[in-house]
């Protein structure tokens, strides 16, 4: 079984973003000085696939090399913005 990366939201609650409802179809964790670059897609079938569930929640989970904590100290996880749902690839 394959799994996919939804965005359910942005993690604080707001909703309307334009990334609401959408598939992860690349994330560089890299870029924008450790905040990331985050491409999306409706259709599941061109996200990104996972073989496992731990392999896409350690993908979600990423610190840059660039910028592995935050100002604050906490960890650098720019995928954490969102809340994500991990489900089975459909199909």
């Amino acid at each position: 079984m394959r799994y996919v990366i939804k965005i359910v939201a942005p993690a604080n609650g707001r909703c309307g973003s334009s990334y609401d409802g959408q598939y992860v179809k690349t994330f560089d964790v890299e870029a924008h000085g450790g905040r990331g670059y985050l491409e999306v897609t409706a259709d599941p079938k061109k996200a990104l696939h996972f073989a496992s569930l731990e392999l896409a929640t350690l993908f979600t989970m990423r610190s840059p090399t660039c910028a592995p904590r935050r100002p604050d100290g906490g960890h650098n996880r720019p995928l954490t913005f969102f809340t994500t749902l991990i489900e089975p690839l459909p199909g």
